[in-house]
């Protein structure tokens, strides 16, 4: 499902580049938006150019995920951390 929703929004931000007027205002916001919460990172990073490129042509209609983006960032970042932190433990040859 996870590879359906990054296609999915990389298939509609090739067609919103060829033609702006394919995605309409107001109803797929908030859809597009909550892919921000999704745990796979490859629909995140697809929402996160498609939102993007939809926020150059209408930066008002997407303001309200920029807390949104900013909550997603510090998850990431702070799962980096541990991740790198837990790694450093391991033995050196595995490096």
């Amino acid at each position: 499902m996870d590879v359906v929703k990054q296609s999915a929004a990389l298939c509609l931000l090739r067609l919103f580049r060829t033609t702006q007027e394919i995605i309409p205002g107001g109803e797929w916001t908030s859809r597009i938006i909550h892919l921000l919460n999704d745990q796979h990172m490859g629909v995140v990073t697809a929402a996160c150019s498609l939102i993007e490129a939809l926020v150059k042509k209408n930066p008002d209609e997407y303001k309200g995920c920029v807390s949104l983006a900013v909550s997603r960032l510090s998850r990431v970042s702070s799962q980096c951390y541990l991740f790198i932190t837990k790694y450093q433990g391991k033995e050196r040859w595995m490096l």
